[in-house]
């Protein structure tokens, strides 16, 4: 893959690394062999101008790291989830009602010198543990310019791979691109609201909150019993809202289109961001994997609802962690694509309401 001579650390992506991606087929034609990629150059935001006069709208880019989620005193495999998504994904059928051509294939950023750091460090030792936070910290440093770069273009990123701590970066970079603070909706079983004790996948949210960058935010389907009293007291002191797992699924005090409507209506008034943590959904292997959360079809009709709603700046999907599969990694490339590549296509057909997002 060619690095970029505009940002060392994004590795933009030609037609030849698509190709090695894509399983051709006579006379089929798969989104990998039509969506588009970022025009030659030596200037980014020229190259995304260019790329946006062409028709693209939405920009993907992957984040390979799963740094987020050990600084986290969690597991690690995220970064396994943007390759997961591109295997499926680039060999879906090109649908003649989906717009494939306003997907520009930006790239992923280019972190393996910071995971190689990474895989020597323990979480459990907190001199290493320091360490790790400051490598999420560096991943910060370069994430969120790249992203402002692309909202500057007008165009909406979907950021695919690493851990809930580049919710942090992406707001960042979309806030500043708009000059305004974004209100974002999490479908999550965690807030991510934890003190600001050095970055991790834990508290991307409270960061962004303490730097003015995140003027709302609502977390649907989270789960009080796994989140810290600390956590959601610091939640409800910022004026934040939630609508939880028991409400909707134990109580059922609320449907999944009463919920959408209260936490969106929250959100009026600022740009909008959308938050997926794939260990929402049952059963997919994510860093915090479980049993007790949405299923998959109801996940993506989710995505699909809030962003016909909501016309989010911004989608994130992270967590995704295709090694935690029960039955190992090669069965969990394959789960975590697919839901992956279901979750954009959803996202996607609800600004341009056409094709069915089943895949």
């Amino acid at each position: 893959m060619k690095q970029s001579k505009d940002a060392m650390t994004l590795k933009v992506y030609t037609h030849s690394d698509v190709a090695r991606l894509v399983s051709h087929r006579p006379l089929e034609t798969k989104i990998g062999e039509a969506l588009t990629l970022l025009p030659q150059g030596n200037d980014l935001a020229q190259r995304l101008d260019q790329a946006k006069r062409l028709g693209a709208r939405f920009a993907l880019l992957g984040v390979p790291e799963d740094l987020g989620p050990k600084a986290n005193l969690g597991k690690g495999g995220a970064e396994l989830g943007w390759q997961a998504f591109l295997s499926r994904f680039l060999n879906l059928q090109s649908h003649p009602d989906f717009p494939t051509h306003s997907l520009l294939l930006l790239g992923e950023l280019e972190l393996n010198d910071l995971q190689t750091q990474g895989a020597a460090l323990s979480n459990q030792r907190p001199e290493q543990l320091a360490q790790l936070r400051e490598l999420v910290a560096e991943v910060d440093r370069r994430l969120a310019p790249l992203i402002e770069a692309v909202a500057r273009a007008g165009l909406v990123p979907i950021v695919i791979g690493g851990g809930h701590n580049n919710a942090y970066p992406i707001i960042r970079g979309v806030s500043q691109a708009l000059g305004h603070s974004l209100g974002v909706l999490n479908l999550d079983p965690h807030a991510d609201f934890r003190p600001m004790e050095g970055r991790h996948s834990g508290n991307g949210f409270r960061y962004a909150q303490a730097e003015g960058y995140l003027g709302q935010y609502q977390v649907l389907a989270m789960h009080p019993f796994k989140n810290s009293a600390a956590s959601q007291q610091a939640l409800k002191a910022a004026g934040f809202g939630t609508v939880t797992y028991p409400e909707l699924f134990v109580q059922r005090s609320l449907t999944l289109d009463q919920a959408l409507d209260l936490l969106c209506g929250r959100l009026s008034g600022y740009p909008a961001g959308l938050e997926l943590d794939m260990d929402v959904i049952n059963l997919l292997p994510a860093s915090a994997y479980t049993n007790t959360s949405l299923a998959l079809a109801d996940v993506e009709y989710l995505i699909h609802q809030a962003s016909r709603r909501l016309k989010p700046r911004y989608l994130h999907l992270c967590e995704a962690a295709p090694a935690r599969h029960p039955a190992g990694e090669a069965f969990g490339m394959a789960d975590c694509g697919q839901a992956l590549a279901a979750m954009v296509l959803a996202f996607v057909t609800a600004f341009d309401g056409q094709a069915s997002t089943g895949i």
